[in-house]
């Protein structure tokens, strides 16, 4: 378990004593580092999720995950569509809209590749077993491929907001996590791997110690 303040801190830390070993107060903006954390975490989020969907399986934590009760479904002329209540984090597939569905939690709408429906000129593919699906037609939309039939839905996304979290809440996120945070925000900084191998190793004989 870590903190944005914990790792904000290491980080500072590794990158004041590779760049100047004397001088191990170097200053290096606390609030930026902060936002690099927040980023990063968001990017190693995507990647992980893009990973895992190209092995058939998705897993993330649930406190990433918000959900959204009595959504309105909103119908123009037979297109029906809802509008998010919030922004999903970036992913491969839109998969940052984790499950939408209606009355049954356990009967979801299908989701489908936007770029199928193009291919498939707006054909509706998920009738065709039954089902309704639905895709993301904007920014902050979805579009189902048929009538729901209900007036509301609940959605759940995964959601782009580690920003919520004060400096000293427990981060909802893996443990494997960290270290890929680390590397990520000392590469933006213009460090590479070598500072935290360095810094393990000073780490491990300190604690020999």
């Amino acid at each position: 378990m870590t903190t944005i303040a914990k790792l904000s801190e290491q980080i500072s830390r590794i990158y004041a004593r590779y760049i100047d070993k004397e001088n191990p107060n170097t200053i290096v903006d606390k609030r930026e580092i902060k936002l690099l954390v927040i980023d990063a975490i968001h990017t190693i989020l995507g990647a992980k999720l893009a990973a895992q969907s190209a092995k058939g399986f998705v897993d993330i934590p649930e406190a990433l995950i918000a959900t959204y009760e009595n959504v309105s479904v909103d119908n123009a002329s037979s297109v029906y569509t809802c509008t998010l209540p919030a922004q999903p984090i970036a992913a491969a597939g839109d998969m940052g809209i984790y499950e939408v569905f209606g009355t049954n939690e356990l009967n979801p709408f299908i989701p489908i590749p936007k770029q199928i429906m193009k291919v498939m000129q707006g054909t509706d593919l998920a009738v065709l077993e039954s089902k309704v699906g639905y895709f993301r037609c904007a920014n902050n939309k979805i579009r189902f491929s048929a009538d729901p039939s209900v007036s509301t839905v609940t959605m759940r996304l995964i959601i782009n907001d580690i920003s919520k979290y004060s400096d000293t809440d427990i981060l909802p996120i893996p443990a494997d996590f960290n270290l890929q945070v680390i590397e990520l925000v000392l590469k933006t900084l213009g460090l590479g791997v070598g500072a935290i191998q360095e810094f393990n190793v000073e780490q491990a004989q300190e604690n020999a110690d």
